[in-house]
């Protein structure tokens, strides 16, 4: 096959990074911050969508970064030029071209390649979140919807050959198996509250066929085209004497609007939290698969697979997303953005694994005086992994598993990585942190476990070298590790140690009042040395200096109309002194139902505890703390999940919700 040879020559002609050495970088100060760059990016960013080539022997996964090309055992056959962020793809039909679609900081592409990925066929800036081809592969429709109803309640249907774009209304719907109609689905939305419909279209010309109100019909996504006028689509039943809710797939029918029950899937009591969603057929129509999702932290989702024929279900694998591998039975699926997994769909047998990419990122940690970069990502089947960009920018150095998997922390000496984690369910508690040889990622000892289906753990908050740790006790107050206590007087939040052990901050939330107060506490007597409020802001975080004098506390507070107020302020411990420096006008603008803790202000000291780094959501600051002014440099970011400055101040990382890590610094000059 052609695109063999193709595929070699980009191996050689696009490889995005080149390995460097820190001593290619400048010290970052307060003279050339403005100089700071992006350098480069670990990882290959999260595994967002796949799809199999038509002859089943290449798989095209869209990820954070771009799109990457596995063959049948998983393992990268080459890059493509793509580097956007990929929604979605689609080989069509006969494999002679992909379609994807791409988002990157609000800017959305939808492109059409050869199947070599040397000739863009068509780039269009509109958005989408799903693309399909028509069965003769002449037509692409591209759908454009979300779980929030955030959409531009448009259908694109796009001719290949002509490149000409018709746009009908609509955010979901199907082709019929001919391709002869194309179906689309216009409901209720924040920004569409007329007569929810389904509409028929034909795929040439373009021309209403017929439409049905399904005002009074309880529809939800459409998953295929049954025939020219009857969809699949999501149902659910309630029996109100057992408050039992039932899920499966019904016909409707687009013409006369007659619903019927197709297969039964999952049955759970009112209040739990199930869904069921990407229904997808084997080759031969004989298998059906979809996920199955409690909705619950710490379970994951199940790819499960019906049997036409028996209509019995079995559970195949974990996965979020799937593929059928074609004329097979096996499924590709991905696992938290992370884990790629080939099922056989009748034994479960796992056939191919691959972990070339990775979950959003939810922690990093700078091994002192290294190139050394630890990563743990959200997940309860998630590897910690350690990167050093001087060996690959691509691969990690090493990568182990541990469940869970959400802390990564070096000890001061960095002869020691704590990993590991908590995770609750609605049965049990897991709590596992460990210390790890940096080097060799083997066990060293215990730091906390804990594994209960009715208690919780206890309340422990650890020193810089996890050797000593205060713990809250049953009043409420926080026992020492000389047995000193500190009484607190509201709702305690949080608990921190300097990195030189000598003080202890708490963080205590006011009752009935959109405030907090920070108290630092002698960590020997327990007395106590400044207070602090924080006024009309929340807490959202705590850094310490790396010198103990200076906290920076991360804060937020929202004016209305969905816009939050996210910064931070530096306080001083050094008893007496009332130094203070504030930033908190950062405005980002966000829907409430997308609001997302985890991408809150983050911050980051240089080693002399004189400059920091904040990332808010896309964007990156530098500070000078001896001026209250503009800041030193701002730069792009990218959903900053976690923050690190390197303890030589040679680069800045940044832990990212797409799964890679971000490099900031100061090349040399020449």
């Amino acid at each position: 096959m052609r695109y063999w040879f193709a595929f070699v020559l980009l191996i050689l002609s696009t490889n995005r990074v080149v390995p460097q050495d820190i001593a290619q970088f400048d010290p970052i100060s307060t003279d050339n911050a403005a100089m700071l760059e992006e350098v480069g990016i670990l990882g290959r960013g999260s595994a967002n969508t796949l799809d199999w080539h038509p002859d089943g022997k290449l798989l095209a996964v869209g990820s954070s970064t771009g799109v990457w090309l596995l063959d049948e055992v998983l393992e990268i056959v080459a890059e493509t030029p793509v580097r956007q962020s990929i929604t979605d793809l689609a080989w069509s039909p006969d494999g002679s071209r992909i379609a994807l679609v791409s988002s990157e900081k609000g800017r959305c592409t939808v492109q059409i390649w050869d199947a070599d990925f040397v000739v863009q066929e068509l780039s269009l800036a509109k958005c989408g979140i799903e693309v399909r081809w028509k069965a003769s592969g002449d037509h692409l429709a591209v759908f454009d919807f979300n779980t929030l109803g955030r959409t531009s309640n448009q259908v694109l249907l796009i001719d290949v050959m002509t490149k000409e774009i018709l746009i009908l209304p609509g955010q979901d719907g199907a082709w019929s198996p001919t391709g002869d109609i194309l179906f689309t689905q216009l409901r209720p939305t924040f920004t569409y509250f007329d007569t929810p419909t389904i509409y028929a279209w034909d795929s040439t010309s373009g021309d209403r066929l017929f439409s049905l109100d399904i005002s009074d019909i309880e529809s939800s996504y459409v998953f295929w085209g049954i025939d020219d006028q009857t969809l699949a689509i999501h149902c659910t039943s309630y029996d109100e004497d057992s408050d039992r809710v039932s899920l499966g797939i019904c016909s409707l029918d687009v013409r006369s609007g007659e619903s019927r029950l197709l297969t039964e899937v999952s049955d759970f009591f009112l209040g739990e939290c199930i869904c069921i969603y990407t229904f997808g057929w084997n080759d031969d129509i004989t298998l059906l698969a979809y996920v199955y999702d409690r909705l619950t932290p710490g379970f994951l989702s199940s790819t499960i697979v019906i049997n036409a024929t028996t209509d019995e279900s079995d559970y195949v694998g974990r996965g979020e997303v799937f593929d059928w591998k074609p004329a097979s039975n096996q499924i590709t699926t991905i696992l938290g953005n992370g884990e790629l997994s080939t099922y056989d769909a009748q034994t479960a047998e796992v056939t191919a694994s691959s972990e070339l990419f990775t979950a959003p990122i939810s922690m990093i940690a700078i091994r002192p005086g290294t190139d050394q970069i630890a990563s743990a990502s959200f997940g309860y089947e998630q590897d910690t992994r350690i990167w050093e960009f001087r060996h690959s920018w691509l691969d990690p150095l090493l990568s182990f598993y541990i469940e869970p998997g959400e802390i990564a922390d070096y000890t001061p000496d960095g002869k020691e990585l704590i990993a590991g984690g908590t995770v609750g369910t609605d049965i049990v508690i897991n709590q596992n942190v460990i210390a790890l040889d940096a080097d060799t990622a083997k066990y060293t000892r215990d730091i906390e476990g804990f594994y209960d289906q009715g208690d919780s753990p206890p309340r422990r908050f650890w020193n810089a070298d996890y050797t000593e740790y205060a713990e809250v006790v049953r009043d409420g107050s926080i026992l020492l590790p000389n047995a000193v206590s500190i009484q607190t007087s509201n709702v305690l939040e949080d608990v921190s140690w300097s990195p030189n052990g000598s003080t202890i901050a708490t963080v205590e939330r006011v009752p009935d009042d959109y405030s907090f107060d920070i108290r630092t506490w002698d960590a020997t007597t327990g007395e106590n040395i400044n207070s602090y409020t924080s006024g009309m802001f929340a807490y959202r975080g705590l850094v310490w200096s790396p010198d103990s004098s200076k906290i920076a506390v991360l804060l937020e507070h929202p004016t209305g109309s969905n816009v939050y107020i996210r910064g931070l302020r530096v306080f001083s411990v050094i008893p007496g002194e009332r130094y203070e420096f504030d930033r908190h006008d950062y405005q980002v603008f966000l829907d409430v139902n997308t609001y997302q803790y985890l991408l809150q202000a983050k911050a980051a000291w240089n080693s002399d505890s004189t400059m920091l780094a904040v990332a808010v959501m896309d964007q990156l600051q530098i500070h000078d703390l001896q001026s209250e002014g503009e800041p030193l440099v701002t730069l792009p970011a990218y959903e900053v999940t976690d923050l690190e400055w390197s303890s030589d101040n040679r680069f800045i990382a940044g832990g990212s919700e797409d799964g890679t890590i971000r490099l900031w610094a100061v090349p040399l000059e020449g």
